[in-house]
């Protein structure tokens, strides 16, 4: 597979080209830096992704069709939702609607667990081919030429609101925002429809933080974090909230473990898979799912494997 230069990516964006810098738009850039050859080698999805992703439809389709139909989730009716499925009711202590992604994973790990052998010796060796090409690839990638690097050299610049500043560089503005119906505000694609929104939500919101899932809204205070790409923020915003700490980025919500899955998973220096429990866990407001045993994190809609948990923070 051909390796993509900093001159092959940077090509991309000549039609941008603005003397020295160049000046485009947000959704232009995700556009050019979605597109799978212009990303860092990522590690193969383990046999039990493979299969999940395969089955997740028909898994939701079959068991939580009448998912959203459903008005009443108090404890007493959310435990009987549960049993009604084959999930384990020990972890419903609250009432309220659950997350739908939670309820098809935590259904999925008991039907992996519950898969013979050679159920899933298919599956097993679609993984082993992905990951000696994993091997393969990750042996010529330069990670100095990476597409977040070759940004910040070539100097891409970004249209901002007049009354804004930034990009501040690795920096997190640390507190997510809540919407009207109390969950965290969705991470939008591109960043104009973050501006959109931060513009709209006035004096609740600070700016916009990006990270690799995207862009999110934010208030609070703007704190190094290794996990950000950038901030933006709103100039001569009067913030009420102060820091507690000027380097540590802040854990919002709780860590709710999802009912027992018992999948198998591939250690990343092992050819052997072993059984993992799956917990859910939030970071700056965004959930992954947490192998407990490996300490490997992974995003819940991609299934891909973003690094590992390490002291409540992402760990490349």
């Amino acid at each position: 597979m051909a390796k993509q230069t900093p001159t092959s990516l940077i090509v991309q964006f000549e039609q941008f080209k603005d003397g020295d810098n160049y000046v485009c738009s947000r959704q232009e850039i995700d556009r050019i830096l979605s597109n799978s050859n212009n990303v860092r080698v990522k590690k193969p999805q383990c046999s039990y992704f493979i299969w999940l992703n395969k089955h997740r439809k028909i898994i939701e389709k079959e068991y939580f069709s009448d998912f959203f139909d459903i008005k009443d989730w108090s404890i007493e009716n959310k435990k009987n939702y549960y049993t009604s499925n084959g999930l384990d009711t020990s972890k419903v202590v609250k009432e309220g609607r659950p997350r739908i992604a939670s309820l098809i994973t935590s259904k999925a790990g008991l039907m992996w667990k519950s898969m013979t052998s050679e159920d899933k010796e298919e599956y097993y060796l679609q993984f082993k081919k992905a990951k000696e090409e994993y091997e393969i690839e990750k042996e010529s990638y330069n990670p100095e030429l990476s597409m977040l690097e070759v940004m910040r050299k070539e100097e891409i610049q970004i249209k901002i609101p007049e009354d804004w500043e930034g990009p501040h560089t690795n920096m997190c503005i640390d507190k997510t925002i809540k919407g009207a119906e109390g969950g965290t505000i969705k991470i939008f694609k591109s960043f104009d429809e973050a501006v959109k929104k931060a513009i709209e939500l006035d004096l609740e919101c600070y700016g916009i933080t990006q990270t690799k899932r995207g862009f999110s809204v934010r208030f609070g205070t703007l704190t190094e974090s290794e996990n950000a790409i950038a901030s933006w923020t709103k100039k001569d915003f009067v913030n009420p909230i102060k820091s507690k700490s000027k380097k540590t980025t802040e854990i919002t919500g709780t860590t709710e473990s999802l009912e027992s899955s018992g999948v198998n998973v591939e250690d990343s220096d092992s050819e052997e898979e072993d059984d993992m429990e799956v917990e859910e866990v939030e970071i700056e407001g965004t959930t992954y799912y947490l192998n407990e045993a490996t300490g490997d994190l992974y995003d819940p809609e991609s299934s891909e494997c973003v690094g590992k948990y390490v002291d409540g923070k992402i760990s490349k």
